[in-house]
């Protein structure tokens, strides 16, 4: 039997569309590993002073409508990566980004919420930066908006 390695992504990128999902607190990732900026415990968002809107609220309230994923990039798996994942019977690792995409629709800004072994995250992050939007908008305009994107690295047979 083959085995193949497919990087999964859930929760925010699905079908082509980003979707908000309720921000967590980065507490199980507090230091940078491997040169990866790790994310802060939480953000601040000063739109008037930055220009980049909290999702969470412009889209329950209504006045942000979020980013479309249009140009998708898969993850590779690294060589480490797929010599531990012969070790076991089931690979699953996540990283999770944090990353603005910006009011031309390009991701910028990112850091990791929560870290893969193996060096998937550097893998995670070089895919996720290739990524193009459809900007979020408010009131019509496209606007600068930072989310969460779930990148699961699993081994499928």
């Amino acid at each position: 039997m083959q085995r193949m390695f497919w990087p999964l992504w859930g929760l925010v990128i699905s079908m082509g569309t980003a979707s908000f999902v309720e921000p967590q607190s980065a507490s199980n990732f507090q230091s940078d590993v491997d040169g990866i900026a790790a994310c802060p415990t939480s953000f601040e968002f000063h739109p008037e002073r930055d220009g980049v809107y909290d999702l969470s609220s412009g889209v329950k309230s209504g006045t942000i409508t979020p980013p479309k994923l249009i140009k998708y990039v898969e993850p590779e798996f690294t060589n480490e990566a797929r010599t531990q994942s012969n070790a076991v019977s089931d690979f699953h690792k996540q990283t999770v980004l944090s990353l603005i995409v910006d009011n031309k629709g390009k991701p910028r800004d990112m850091c990791v919420l929560q870290s893969a072994p193996y060096g998937l995250d550097k893998q995670a992050m070089k895919a996720a930066s290739k990524f193009r939007f459809e900007p979020a908008t408010k009131e019509g305009i496209s606007v600068a908006v930072r989310l969460r994107i779930v990148v699961n690295f699993i081994r499928v047979y």
